[in-house]
């Protein structure tokens, strides 16, 4: 690798032995010679533009071009066009990006990626991704074997620049996969990189629920959101953004030893293997985390990843006048308590129910998110497929059934009713996590990777990812805006003249009545100033989105909201300074104004904790 400028030449030319270190634990030296150092690297930039990788003291390297100095800080202006700024003693080279090491054109024979957990996620949706990755990397198309019930082995006869030559997946529900990637039997084929993500701190767990919200500091920015080849910086950063770590260090288990390929034409016998990702429909449960501990602290956004959002729309037949249901009115519908239309508002008949089979992603989804452990009736019709379950239930005006969003149809999609709220079944309310038959799509990882597991998860957040996410009938995270004016029709009613009046929030009346907001909602999480794992990375997503709409030079609005615990100035205050610090982490970007209002206009019911989780959020607005 040949670089434009070293660390060798960097000490030569200011006479500074570079050693910071991530958290400015050592010195920089005087301010003269910072000053010298940053001048120094920001003219080499200028006179080398292909310099397009920043390469630092520990040995991690950044994406982005070096494009300003100031007072010993550099800072480095990333492919998004967002921002990072870090002292110039941390910059060991500057590379061109084609300088950077790239995978080995070949996999090793035997190298297998072992994937457990979720049958929505699994059952479909992943080997899809798995393939697209595949033909991002040059690979051929793969041999798919079934090896038993919901387990799949993908082979690649040429795997190009793929890391594996096999990818086992195993979908047997989201805490298998947890179990999975700590089995006992560790046969994984897949090698550890040899620059593995070191293990974040054992003590970093999910933070436990608060009765009330405590301000804090505003989250870090997201220096290393590219960090392209990674090392000790990681720990590092994670250790920046969440306040909660602690200095010990959790152990990491030893790399698994590889297992034989399979004879041609043979599948390998389906013994437990320990898994290098889990698929989760949920988050991962307090307890599973402390179970893994020695894998690192799984609820980081280092190891936590947010892949698609998945939704489900109830639907009945175009002419039956119900427009929205409860929650609970649709358990009571499809577990048998409730038999007649008219029990529940509809007019008088009998309730014929549609259901997908056993063992489909949409089942999977709907018990969780509306039976929660109900049986389903025994008279209901089960039926393989959405479009024809959508079909029946259009054909039978007393029916009532559940398919994803995509596959609506000819029948009528009812609002989910709650707290006085109705939210219609749409890929915005969705994306927005409001709408309440929705949930989060996670991967998880080690700390310490398997070969190739962090290139697929960086490729998961990419737009080629996120179509075949939305082919597969889930609901992808590329940011739109409610073009409908939904969020008007929402809140409007909810709030009135009163309201307006005695919050003193008519900006927001101005914003329901002239702007748009952006599917992107800023969330923390539980009792912290952190932002919570899908929003960290969402960040990058509302910097791309508003550079392409640069030609309408946009202007930002953010708005702050909090839960219902505590008193209304306090949590007008913190609601105001949380949204203050996301117009930091959004800087470069036309926000123009800054708003707060605690707990007015909540978007779900403030009595249950993933209620209060969904209220306290950061909205983001656009006018012109």
């Amino acid at each position: 690798m040949a670089n434009i400028m070293g660390a060798k030449d960097i000490r030569k030319a200011t006479g500074e032995r570079i050693d910071c270190r991530r958290q400015g634990q050592a010195q920089a030296g005087r301010r003269g010679t910072q000053w010298a150092l940053a001048a120094l690297l920001l003219g080499f930039a200028a006179a080398h533009p292909t310099a397009a990788v920043i390469g630092l003291t520990d040995g991690s390297l950044l994406q982005g071009r070096l494009t300003g100095a100031m007072n010993g800080d550099c800072i480095v202006t990333r492919p998004s066009g967002s921002t990072v700024t870090l002292r110039c003693a941390e910059i060991a080279s500057l590379q061109a990006a084609d300088d950077v090491a790239r995978p080995t054109s070949a996999a090793p024979a035997g190298q297998t990626l072992h994937i457990a957990g979720s049958n929505t996620i699994g059952s479909r949706l992943m080997p899809a991704l798995i393939a697209e990755f595949a033909r991002s990397r040059g690979a051929g198309d793969a041999n798919a074997k079934t090896l038993g019930p919901d387990h799949l082995l993908l082979e690649f006869a040429a795997s190009g620049m793929l890391p594996w030559r096999q990818v086992d997946i195993s979908s047997h529900g989201t805490a298998s996969g947890f179990k999975g990637l700590n089995a006992p039997e560790a046969e994984a084929a897949s090698e550890v990189a040899a620059s593995p993500i070191p293990t974040p701190p054992a003590g970093a767990t999910a933070a436990a629920a608060s009765p009330r919200e405590e301000p804090g500091k505003p989250p870090a920015s997201m220096a290393e959101e590219r960090i392209m080849r990674t090392s000790a910086a990681i720990s590092e950063l994670w250790r920046e953004l969440d306040s909660s770590t602690t200095a010990d260090n959790a152990k990491t288990p030893p790399a698994p030893a590889a297992a034989p390929m399979p004879a041609a034409g043979s599948a390998p016998a389906p013994r437990r293997k320990r898994a290098d990702l889990a698929m989760a429909s949920r988050r991962i449960h307090a307890q599973e985390i402390h179970a893994l501990r020695d894998l690192g602290a799984l609820d980081h956004p280092s190891n936590e990843h947010v892949i698609a959002m998945d939704g489900l729309a109830v639907i009945v037949h175009r002419e039956n006048r119900i427009d929205h249901l409860s929650i609970e009115d649709i358990r009571k519908v499809f577990s048998g308590a409730i038999n007649d239309w008219s029990e529940i508002g509809g007019p008088p008949g009998p309730v014929l129910r549609y259901a997908r089979t056993d063992g489909s992603g949409t089942m999977d989804t709907f018990a969780s998110l509306v039976l929660n452990g109900s049986p389903l009736a025994r008279d209901s019709k089960r039926i393989e497929d959405s479009a024809e379950l959508a079909a029946e239930v259009a054909r039978h005006p007393g029916a009532i059934g559940f398919v994803g969003m995509p596959y609506v149809g000819a029948s009528k999609a009812l609002g989910i009713r709650e707290c006085g709220l109705s939210y219609q079944p749409t890929s915005f309310n969705t994306k927005t996590e409001e709408y309440p038959l929705s949930r989060r799509l996670y991967l998880y990882a080690p700390a310490k990777r398997a070969s190739g597991v962090q290139d697929f998860l960086n490729f998961t957040s990419m737009p080629a990812a996120q179509r075949v996410v939305e082919s597969h009938g889930f609901v992808g995270l590329s940011v739109e805006t409610d073009s409908v004016g939904e969020q008007r029709r929402l809140r409007i009613p909810l709030s009135g003249d009163a309201a307006i009046r005695r919050h003193d929030d008519a900006s927001y009346s101005h914003l329901l009545r002239s702007a748009q907001r952006l599917s992107v909602t800023v969330r923390f999480r539980t009792a912290a100033a952190d932002l919570d794992t899908r929003s960290l990375r969402d960040i990058e997503r509302i910097h791309a989105f508003v550079k392409e709409q640069s030609e309408r030079r946009p202007r930002i609005t953010l708005v702050g909201f909090t839960d219902a615990i505590g008193s209304p100035e306090a949590n007008k205050a913190l609601s105001l300074s949380r949204a203050q610090s996301v117009a930091v982490m959004l800087k470069g970007l036309p926000v123009t104004r800054v708003l707060g209002f605690g707990p007015e206009y909540p978007v779900a019911c403030n009595a249950t904790d993933e209620g209060r989780g969904k209220n306290r959020r950061v909205e983001i607005w656009i006018e012109g």
